[in-house]
């Protein structure tokens, strides 16, 4: 993932620097750290689980939604306290291997247009993140599109 050397904010406390940051780390993900002009750390370790709550919070809203206040403080905490088991980032397992097993006669089905360019965009992300290695062959899991409430797209894989 490419993120800018260094971004010159100055000494301005606008609204505006807040708001390219995000739209920023909307577009980029968020960096493993910040530096101040001087190189020290900027987000403190408070800061970082707050955020990952907030994203997992997004992420889960149905869970959270039913919560009640003590339970979501608890599970702040329990985020807190297990933080190196947590990443914004999708990641690589090597604890199992999977293979798909192919029924015979089974026809090959095809995508195109839009739909293509999404799905070759999340492979591409995948590829480069180790999650996933290419395959010569001509078959793979069903993939699905599933339009989200903000208008994008969540790729799903059904490996059955």
């Amino acid at each position: 993932m490419w993120y800018p050397e260094a971004l010159p904010l100055c000494t301005t406390t606008s609204k505006t620097i807040a708001q390219e940051l995000v739209q920023m780390f909307t577009w980029v993900g968020l960096p493993k750290k910040i530096l101040m002009d001087q190189g020290t750390p900027f987000m403190s370790r408070l800061m970082r689980v707050e955020w990952m709550v907030e994203w997992m919070v997004e992420q889960g809203q149905s869970l959270t939604s039913k919560l009640m206040p003590q339970q979501l403080q608890q599970m702040k905490e329990l985020v807190k306290q297990h933080m190196d088991v947590f990443s914004v980032q999708p990641g690589c397992t090597t604890v199992i291997q999977h293979h798909i097993g192919m029924a015979p006669g089974v026809k090959v089905y095809s995508t195109s247009g839009y739909p293509l360019l999404i799905i070759r965009a999340e492979v591409e992300k995948m590829l480069d993140s180790g999650i996933i290695e290419e395959s010569s062959s001509a078959w793979l899991s069903p993939i699905v599109l599933v339009p989200k409430p903000d208008g994008s797209w969540m790729f799903c894989n059904g490996l059955r």
